[in-house]
């Protein structure tokens, strides 16, 4: 089963449970609230299936409690992995980050959702303020002290007073220190200027690829220039222009060709060039997956 992409299939919603409930009601058997800075434990029972999300502002910690250890296909923004889920296995899905989800057999799981900003308000800003978190995004995490920490959440959700709700903050602020211990992060790894969820800097980095469309510029390039991890930089591109940045590059390629090829001044082969295909094989290739014509084809079409 491969998962499906839903970017530009879903809505905006505002946090992770809230999505749950309007696209999976029957998987959600009870959601509650913890702490002070809107989180939200949420308990579910899911089958095979798709279940693919959409980008929220929300952290996400998501914990098995009982599975079927079928093969499961993950993309939690940071790139595809495989695995079979075990009872205490997590994953972790970074804000602004719409996740591609597939599994196989029944799983029961507890996810904690904490709306990021809240999160870095309460820390003092010491957490990466681009939700990335590295390696956890790409693997099945096995350690169980958060698991534990999870399970105590759980616990506070029952009590529902001052001490607790002043307890439930604390462990969120641990859980959020472990995942950064674990993640080798140092916190804070973007330029001052470049704040959470702006999308001015990918603005201004895909204005530079349309400047210099002749040039192939490594990813990682591309985020160093916008002071971001090159995690971040890739969701935040998809978020802010809807497509990856080497399909939305493509896309601008095919229509500055289509532009040139209506000039009966430069030939096929120029036109390749001039718009960063290493050759005219190439450019008929994907210029045809893109318009269902060759360029002489279109051509002939916009010349008559």
């Amino acid at each position: 089963m491969t998962p499906h992409d839903p970017v530009g299939e879903m809505p905006s919603y505002a946090g992770h449970a809230a999505f749950y409930r309007d696209r999976f009601p029957e998987a959600v058997l009870q959601t509650r609230a913890v702490g002070s800075v809107g989180a939200v434990l949420m308990w579910t029972s899911q089958g095979s299936g798709d279940w693919s999300d959409a980008a929220t502002r929300d952290l996400k910690v998501t914990v098995a409690r009982r599975s079927e250890r079928g093969p499961s296909v993950f993309d939690l923004g940071a790139g595809e992995f495989r695995g079979a889920v075990r009872p205490g296995d997590w994953v972790l899905k970074a804000p602004w980050s719409a996740t591609r989800i597939a599994c196989e057999g029944n799983h029961t799981l507890v996810t904690l959702s904490v709306p990021y900003p809240s999160l870095l308000a309460l820390d003092g800003q010491r957490l990466p303020d681009d939700g990335d978190f590295g390696a956890l995004h790409t693997r099945l995490n096995n350690s169980r002290t958060v698991t534990r920490m999870i399970s105590a959440l759980e616990s506070e959700t029952n009590v529902g007073d001052t001490a607790s709700t002043l307890y439930a903050d604390g462990l969120i602020l641990q859980i959020a220190a472990l995942l950064l211990r674990e993640s080798g992060r140092n916190g804070s790894p973007r330029k001052r200027g470049h704040l959470v969820g702006d999308g001015r800097a990918v603005r201004e980095a895909a204005a530079r690829l349309e400047d210099e469309i002749t040039i192939n510029v490594e990813l990682a390039e591309l985020a160093e220039r916008a002071g971001m991890s090159a995690g971040h930089f890739a969701r935040e591109f998809k978020r802010v222009h809807g497509a990856p940045v080497h399909q939305w590059l493509t896309l601008r390629r095919v229509q500055r060709a289509r532009t040139l090829l209506g000039d009966l001044r430069y030939s096929v082969t120029e036109v390749a060039y001039a718009c960063g295909f290493a050759s005219p094989q190439h450019l008929a290739t994907v210029f045809k997956q893109h318009t269902s014509m060759t360029p002489s084809q279109y051509r002939n079409l916009v010349s008559q």
